[in-house]
């Protein structure tokens, strides 16, 4: 637990006591057993753009049993929201899961309505039906999916957005965007509140974010 309290205090050095509060509220809301609360300034996010190219054209397994092959489902004409989590974990995961049931409420009704695809990099133990508890848990709507799948499955997808950090525990915080199959990905690692992750969306909608787009 000491460990744990370091790490959490030392993930959230930064410039922005405000967010700070925001993720207090984010972990309480989540029902996280993490009680350490954060009184430091949280770190913000940084944005990059990549193709990932590479994304593999295999079946994995949702929330309901249900087989999805990920890359035709991430290539439909709808937007990607992705991340990845596992529903053990008891830092990151909470807050990056929060943060999409929030972009779900706030999203407003004039934009294209994206999709969201929660990745489980804990497989072994993040079977159908345990997804299905942690979705409920936060509020997950009809278009937001939760993927597991082999181990060896999951670790390829992870390397294929550059996010396999070697096991469970040194996963990063990161969320990736895109509109189309055509565009690229917008990768967003740190921590971003459910306003910025809109604000970046309406970014890439208004300027039609194209797939020569810089890298």
């Amino acid at each position: 637990m000491m460990i744990q309290k370091i790490l959490i205090l030392f993930i959230f050095i930064g410039t922005h006591s405000a967010y700070a509060l925001e993720i207090n509220q984010r972990i309480a809301n989540s029902g996280s057993s993490q009680k350490q609360k954060i009184t430091t300034k949280a770190i913000r996010y940084k944005k990059s753009f990549h193709t990932y190219s590479n994304i593999p054209d295999i079946d994995l397994v949702d929330e309901d049993g249900k087989t999805i092959n990920l890359l035709s489902f991430i290539n439909s004409n709808q937007p990607v929201f992705l991340d990845f989590i596992f529903t053990s974990c008891p830092t990151f995961c909470p807050i990056l899961s929060a943060t999409f049931s929030k972009v779900q409420a706030l999203m407003p009704d004039e934009r294209p309505q994206p999709k969201f695809i929660s990745i489980s990099i804990d497989p072994e133990k993040d079977t159908s039906k345990q997804l299905k508890a942690y979705a409920n848990k936060f509020h997950a709507g009809p278009d937001w999916i939760f993927l597991t799948g082999k181990y060896e499955d999951i670790i390829t997808v992870q390397q294929s957005f550059s996010a396999y950090g070697g096991d469970k525990m040194n996963h990063k915080a990161l969320v990736f965007i895109h509109i189309n199959k055509h565009s690229n990905w917008l990768r967003l690692e740190g921590f971003s509140s459910a306003k910025d992750l809109i604000s970046e969306y309406t970014s890439l909608i208004a300027k039609g974010h194209r797939s020569d787009a810089p890298l």
